[in-house]
């Protein structure tokens, strides 16, 4: 399940920028009534600093959710959201019920969150991240796996052993290219990824590809963002801050 939350707010509130409306930096909560009867809060694996949106654990039962945001505003500020209401289908076939093993696994839910790693602790839910890839690459959930394969391909990764000796894994832009690129292709629709999704991603390709040198293919990756932002009609802000 993912979940989009967007806030409005006049000209002269002060609130925290779009991209820190995720539940991972703390100034939004949310609550869940799950079918069983029972309300939790959602609670992220990894919290992120901040200064002054995949909601994935507890939606493993089909049913009828019932959710509710709460948003912490810099003045102190507290506003509850309307309840939405979200429905969650059993698998109704075989490779929907192959693809709901592999993702709900919690090593798999973890790297998905992290948008991927090469830590291997996380190796097993890594390991279904690509059998979906590659055994179920037309299923619609592909594009999650996709998408956290393909970013952690993007940026490198330093491994420190037992004696404190660091190994670094260098980007692979080409398999970073090929899976997020992918992604983006089955998102520029109504279906796949959500439009913020898409223009992040584009635009951490992109500084990729600068950090490596590649300034052409860095601006053409821009430029693409840009324009399908422009062709959805996306808000201004978005637009700007996409020729930043």
């Amino acid at each position: 399940m993912v979940l989009n939350i967007t806030l409005t707010a006049e000209r002269t509130q002060l609130v925290h920028r779009r991209d820190q409306l995720h539940p991972k930096y703390g100034f939004v909560h949310l609550a869940v009534s799950r079918p069983r009867g029972d309300t939790i809060v959602y609670q992220p694996p990894v919290q992120h600093c901040a200064d002054p949106a995949l909601v994935s654990s507890g939606h493993d039962d089909p049913g009828t959710y019932r959710i509710r945001a709460s948003y912490a505003a810099p003045d102190g500020t507290m506003l509850v959201s309307d309840t939405t209401t979200v429905r969650v289908v059993a698998p109704r076939t075989s490779s929907d019920d192959q693809v709901a093993e592999l993702l709900l696994r919690d090593q798999a839910g973890m790297a998905l969150t992290l948008l991927g790693s090469d830590s291997p602790y996380l190796a097993d839910g890594t390991n279904a991240l690509e059998t979906v890839v590659a055994e179920h690459a037309e299923h619609p959930a592909a594009v999650f796996a996709r998408l956290a394969l393909g970013t952690n391909a993007a940026r490198p990764f330093a491994e420190v052993d037992a004696t404190g000796s660091v190994r670094i894994r260098e980007r692979d832009l080409a398999r970073a290219d090929e899976l997020l690129c992918a992604a983006v292709d089955v998102s520029r629709g109504d279906s796949g990824l959500d439009d913020l999704t898409v223009y992040e991603t584009l635009g951490y390709l992109a500084s990729s590809h600068d950090a490596e040198g590649d300034t052409d293919r860095a601006r053409e990756l821009r430029h693409d963002a840009a324009t399908l932002a422009e062709s959805k009609h996306a808000p201004m802000s978005v637009l700007r801050s996409l020729q930043e």
